[in-house]
């Protein structure tokens, strides 16, 4: 089991939950706005940064989690739906999963997800 985590410009939301949306096996996304920054920082002390900061572009994180067959699948819909061409389009980071617990019915592993994964 995978989880994938990408980080990605706000705009580009909507056609990334579109493309995700149209894949019958993955069930569950979270996303959330978030501000950062990446490699290209100011260098004018401290001003600059809270500047930086609080100035930057907002993006998005999405979080959601697959079996390893889905993987590839995923994360190419992810990085074409919210590819621009521009610096700064974001990231993807995909980690394994060790485990899995569904808290209201204590199921763990591969039984905490597999009525996720059932064809509909």
């Amino acid at each position: 089991m995978k989880e994938i985590t990408a980080y990605i410009k706000a705009p580009r939301l909507p056609a990334v939950l579109q493309a995700l949306h149209k894949m019958q096996a993955l069930d569950g996304l979270s996303f959330w706005e978030i501000r950062g920054f990446g490699a290209h920082r100011p260098v004018n002390g401290s001003t600059g940064i809270i500047q930086d900061l609080v100035g930057s572009a907002p993006y998005v994180r999405l979080e959601t989690f697959c079996p390893d067959e889905l993987e590839f699948e995923v994360v190419t819909l992810i990085q074409r739906a919210a590819w621009t061409g521009n610096p700064g389009d974001g990231k993807i980071f995909v980690t394994r999963v060790e485990r899995a617990v569904r808290i209201s019915t204590e199921e763990e592993g591969e039984a905490a997800f597999n009525r996720w994964w059932q064809p509909r």
